[in-house]
Parts: C-alpha cells; structure tokens; sequence
C-alpha cells in the first residue's frame, strides 16, 4: 500500500482520470474541497480549503492539527459515519467564524483506510440541501473572532447586518441610541473593522442573518 507522497500521488492520477470534472470542482467551482481519510489524515485540498483553515499546508496533515479538538472529532466522526455507511451527508457548521454547508461522499470504498470527499461552501440562506444526502446541523461549533462577543453583541451584529439603523436598533432593543452607538464601537474594536459595511459582511459569513450579498447602509 503507498503511503504519504506516494499515496497522494496515486489518488492525484486516479482523479485525473476525470481530469476536466475534478478541475472544475476544485479550480472553477469556487468550493472548498478536501479528501480525508477516516484517520483523519488530509490526502488533498485545494486552495481555498486551505484558507478555511488560516493556512497554506494541509496535506499530509491531521484534522486535529487544524482546527480545535471538539470541533475535529465531531466532523471526524461524521467522516466515519460516511465511510461506513456509504451515504452522502450534508453537514451545516462554522469553521474558523463562517457558517459552512459541507456535503461527505464516500469517494473510496475498496480502500483502506476509506477515503471521503468534502466540498463546502459558505450556506446560502434559503438553499435545500442536496437530496441524495441526509442533513445534519453541527453540534460543536468554532465561532472565531465571534467568541468573545457577547449576547448582545451578537444581536447589535446581526441587526447591522439586516440594515437597521442606529435608532432602530435602539428603538428594537430598548436601548439609548448612545448605548447601541457605544456597543457599536466595541464589536469594531473586537472585531478589528472600521465601519457597519464590514461588520455586516462578518455577520453574514457568520449565517447570523440571511440577507446574502446584502450590507448595512
């Protein structure tokens, strides 16, 4: 059995063998796309997988090494229930503070270990997931630069984001337009952005609203 490089390259030339559909997905698509094993060994991933996870090396590296332990086991033992089951699944979840809908397909099933296909993309608010697949929404969740937000916080960034101004969201929450002016300022500082249109679009990556493209005026 290869391993390592050797593994890597062997799964590179049996996906060639689908040159112009793996291309496309990984270089035309705009998605996310990793190949993982049950171990939890990276065997490929393009680019943008890549800044998912604030980094330019992922192959030959383990889930646990990316990301937090809770949130690696969770969608590890997701991967292993696609490897073991063969059915496709659709999983909803944050990953380094962006709301995530991942699709698992069992892309090896005569190898050990079994190999699965990720492809994620930031959720559209309002998309069915694919129906070949079961849905799942992540239990464990990596909030990133949203962790050290508050309650309120949280919902000053979604209002922005849905595009009321500061003495709606006063009038809304029964504040001072001072106190939501003040907590404006906070979630700017935290959040290390300057103005309402970049909050609004780290809300939106968030899946805190489900305004799409739209930004706060």
């Amino acid at each position: 059995m290869t391993t390592g490089h050797g593994a890597i390259a062997a799964l590179s030339e049996g996906l060639s063998r689908h040159n112009a559909f793996w291309e496309a997905l990984v270089h035309d698509s705009g998605a996310h796309v990793m190949v993982i094993d049950v171990d939890g060994l990276v065997h490929y991933s393009n680019a943008s997988m890549a800044a998912c996870f604030g980094t330019e090396i992922v192959v030959n590296q383990r889930l646990h090494d990316l990301i937090d332990v809770a949130l690696a086991d969770e969608r590890l033992g997701l991967v292993r229930r696609v490897a073991q089951s063969g059915k496709a699944l659709t999983v909803d979840g944050r990953v380094k503070g962006v709301m995530l809908r991942c699709v698992m397909r069992l892309l090896t099933p005569a190898e050990s270990p079994r190999k699965v296909l990720i492809v994620a993309r930031q959720l559209a608010p309002g998309v069915p997931p694919a129906s070949d697949t079961e849905h799942v929404v992540a239990s464990v969740d990596d909030a990133g630069i949203l962790k050290d937000l508050t309650d309120r916080e949280l919902e000053i960034l979604r209002l922005i984001a849905e595009g009321l101004p500061t003495s709606a969201i006063a009038a809304k929450l029964g504040r001072s337009v001072k106190t939501v002016e003040w907590h404006r300022v906070s979630l700017g500082e935290k959040l290390g952005v300057s103005n309402r249109v970049e909050l609004a679009r780290i809300a939106i990556r968030a899946g805190l609203t489900g305004l799409g493209d739209a930004v706060a005026k």
